[in-house]
């Protein structure tokens, strides 16, 4: 799991990321898709996974969710990073 669990813009607090299907032990509801995608500038500056979970945490807040289950992250040949979760919200 990524994050604290707190809603903060500090990177260090972010919404929980968890790359399982399900969130055990809370009932939840699914608010949808987030995604991200973080392209390399240059041959010699790569993406960072840290800016992909950023944002993907940037975005589920922003549609008022409480983490992020089924976290998957993709890195392209040489071009960039793509991740993608399902938002959710505690019931």
């Amino acid at each position: 799991m990524f994050g604290k669990g707190k809603k903060t813009n500090d990177a260090s607090e972010l919404l929980p990321i968890v790359t399982t299907d399900d969130y055990h032990g809370k009932d939840y509801e699914v608010i949808g898709l987030v995604t991200a995608e973080k392209f390399w500038p240059t041959p010699t500056t790569r993406a960072k996974f840290s800016e992909v979970t950023n944002a993907i945490s940037k975005e589920a807040e922003s549609l008022g969710a409480d983490a992020v289950v089924g976290f998957r992250i993709i890195q392209y040949n040489n071009a960039g990073i793509y991740g993608y979760g399902t938002a959710i919200r505690f019931k």
